[in-house]
């Protein structure tokens, strides 16, 4: 049996003005999110030094010449008249630029401590792969509103204290703490988001959210070229979060998430508000099916979930592997493009704002995009421009300038379509999982996301031991394979949102009918017709 939750999702304003209100509150939460995700590229850019050579060999300031920047070996004690080419390494400190204050000027994470920066990347995303999978867990288990707030205040209290962190140890200890928190945030958010709107809207609100995660980038850019140093900087992203105190009785429990649960009477008061903010009447007639629904598929018996659900039936099992491989990849792509960006030569500042103005387009076209053409092809494309521009770009080996700036322009592409996929792989994950497993399916899909995470720094690493193109090609490679794979997934435009494991099942089965069908008459090549009970039209009724 189908629940008519859609239906009454429409009769509820359509949107309206409250979930439109919901909706840019929840896309708030993208600020806190992207800056934390995005931190170490900043935190751990790359910092004009060299050894404090005065000390060591005697030298004076003067005589430090540009060979000698960023290097970890210095000339052998005797040899500074250039008669030896022998080195030593420097044991007497480092000297850095005092134009910025990072954890690597303040830590020494240098020469045989650089790992140590990318080691920081890696833990803040293991955090990140368990937040995914508790919180999303949590969250279909005890409600989405809680745990929003509880990520949210949690991790303001963590951004406070990692203002006066005394250490390397403690400042990686707390950011893995963030690295949970967020990605329970991102998760449980944009799974609140898509159970607001009806089919006919999801593509519009997925990719619209985006666009704060764009603006969000584009903020931490501004905010790492003003101030320049990273306590502040901790500071300044985490501050914000105050004014979140008010969601305690701005923000509603997912009506959606409460009616599934048989939490009929907290269901009619959130729906209640939602009527009288957006002055329509109370649906009273598709509140009632859509409970007696309910009531007889589970027979009053509420159900819980787990990964273990995303294996128990074939198309659940197909799909949840194939997604599991594509959130990886437009990780890999995303974050390890995002990372590389600020250890290129150049402005740094510059390269890190370009990197995320040119995410905009991708957002906004995705709008378009994702109405014209659906989910499965635009995804498809994504992930064939980041491998064919990521491929060509480490191609380039020329130290040529101009081939350089070749090189840089198609890196920049490859991280537009790595934009477009984030636009795409949110919306089109909620839209192929059933409401009751939808926040364990993105939280698991989210940990093969930030799986990408932990591993995109140590790929990049690959570069300094091979080289430097190296990483580039990887990412390529690995969205070539998501391109082919997303091919093979099932169309979800203008369909209604599941529910239950069992409409997934059930369409799908229909599907295979009709495609049995039709290759009997002969009409392979026709159109394939799904029943209404499946299917909405382009205007989603």
């Amino acid at each position: 049996m189908k629940i008519a939750m859609d239906e009454l999702v429409k009769r509820l304003g359509n949107p309206g003005k409250c979930q439109l209100f919901l909706y840019v509150l929840l896309g708030l939460n993208y600020f806190p999110v992207v800056t934390n995700h995005l931190l170490m590229a900043v935190l751990g850019s790359k910092i004009p030094f060299h050894c404090d050579e005065d000390r060591s060999n005697g030298y004076s300031m003067a005589n430090i010449t540009s060979q000698s920047q960023n290097t970890c070996e210095v000339p052998s004690k005797g040899t500074h008249n250039g008669t030896t080419n022998q080195t030593q390494d420097c044991t007497t400190g480092w000297v850095y630029d005092t134009s910025e204050v990072t954890i690597v000027t303040e830590w020494d994470l240098v020469c045989q401590h650089k790992h140590l920066v990318s080691l920081s990347t890696t833990v803040y995303f293991c955090g990140v792969m368990l937040g995914g999978l508790i919180f999303g867990f949590l969250s279909d288990y005890f409600g989405r509103k809680p745990f929003i707030l509880f990520t949210l205040y949690s991790n303001f209290a963590v951004g406070i204290g990692m203002f006066f962190v005394p250490s390397y140890a403690v400042f990686t200890s707390l950011r893995f703490v963030q690295g949970a928190l967020m990605q329970g945030l991102q998760t449980t958010s944009y799974a609140m988001v898509m159970e607001l709107f009806s089919p006919a809207h999801r593509a519009y609100v997925g990719a619209a959210l985006e666009l704060f995660w764009g603006c969000s980038y584009i903020i931490l850019a501004l905010i790492w070229y003003l101030i320049q140093d990273w306590r502040y900087i901790q500071l300044a992203i985490t501050l914000p979060s105050a004014l979140t105190i008010t969601y305690i009785w701005l923000l509603p429990e997912s009506f959606r998430w409460l009616l599934l649960k048989n939490k009929f009477q907290a269901a009619d008061n959130v729906i209640n508000r939602i009527v009288k903010w957006n002055k329509i009447p109370y649906p009273e007639d598709s509140v009632t099916l859509v409970k007696s629904q309910i009531k007889a598929m589970s027979d009053n018996h509420t159900v819980s979930y787990t990964v273990v659900d995303l294996f128990k039936t074939p198309v659940i099992r197909r799909r949840s592997l194939i997604l599991f491989y594509n959130w990886f990849a437009t990780a890999l792509g995303y974050y390890g493009l995002s990372l590389s960006f600020t250890q290129l030569a150049g402005n740094k500042f510059l390269i890190f704002f370009i990197s995320g103005v040119v995410e905009l387009p991708a957002y906004m076209a995705s709008i378009y995009i994702l109405n014209r053409f659906g989910r499965r092809k635009p995804m498809a494309g994504f992930f064939i421009l980041c491998g064919i521009t990521c491929i060509g770009a480490g191609m380039i080996h020329s130290k040529d300038a101009s081939l350089q700036n070749l090189s840089l322009a198609l890196s920049l592409i490859g991280k537009f379509s790595t934009a477009g996929l984030f636009s795409v792989v949110f919306l089109y994950t909620a839209e192929l999982y059933p409401t009751v497993i939808r926040n364990v399916g993105c939280g698991a899909c989210a940990f093969w996301m930030r799986a990408a995470g932990v591993a995109a720094p140590q790929i990049l690493r690959l570069g300094f031991v091979t080289f430097k193109q190296l990483p580039t090609i990887i990412f390529g490679g690995v969205a070539l394979v998501g391109g082919a794979l997303t091919l093979t997934l099932s169309e979800t435009l203008n369909k209604k949102l599941p529910d239950k494991i069992e409409d997934v099942e059930d369409v799908a089965d229909l599907e295979m009918e009709e495609v049995k069908a039709s290759s009997e008459r002969g009409d392979a090549g026709m159109p394939l017709k799904v029943s209404p009970d499946h299917e909405v039209d382009s205007n989603g009724i």
